[in-house]
């Protein structure tokens, strides 16, 4: 019969929001295998952890790994409804520039995410002056919610806090072209 050990690692909001519910399915449908899962948004070596199967966002780099685009990582330009309300945000770089913003700050190489996307066919690159960083994207749209600033957000982060009303999408951006939910 199957049995042994299944060690899993999952990005945290993802991880919890999408792949928690299958875990339960698969574990129902194959008791006698014991799941080891951890949820963190850091970066795992999956060969030095003997991790089995590990779900991440971003992008792809160590060739030893086999690795499957699950969904493309769509991003969403959101603001705390309040700021949308009272804040004119034009789509320009000038105009993004100028106001506060939320930045995310990977671990594994200490850079943030640059703020640089396409928006309708159209290049942005926003440069700016007040910031507040971040390296947990939980806190980030909490922050966002709470009229911080600007973030960059992944939609399925952003998507429980639009239906609460707590924050305003302000643009849904073109593809990130090599980002995407790895497994």
């Amino acid at each position: 019969s199957d049995s042994g050990i299944l060690k899993i690692n999952l990005p945290v909001s993802y991880g919890r929001m999408y792949v928690t519910p299958m875990l339960c399915e698969f574990k129902q449908a194959y008791p006698n295998i014991s799941l080891d899962i951890s949820y963190n948004d850091e970066y795992v070596d999956m060969i030095s952890d003997a991790v089995d199967i590990s779900i991440r966002s971003g992008t792809l780099s160590d060739s030893r790994l086999v690795a499957q685009k699950l969904t493309p990582m769509e991003f969403v330009l959101c603001a705390g409804t309040e700021l949308a309300k009272t804040t004119s945000i034009k789509l320009n770089n000038k105009s993004l520039s100028a106001l506060p913003w939320i930045l995310f700050r990977f671990r594994q190489t200490g850079k943030t995410m640059p703020i640089n996307f396409f928006y309708q066919g159209q290049q942005i690159n926003v440069e700016p002056t007040n910031v507040t960083i971040v390296d947990d994207g939980d806190a980030m749209a909490e922050m966002c919610a709470e009229g911080l600033g600007l973030t960059l957000m992944p939609h399925f982060t952003a998507r429980a806090l639009v239906k609460e009303g707590k924050v305003k999408v302000i643009a849904k951006l073109d593809n990130f072209p090599n980002s995407g939910i790895f497994i």
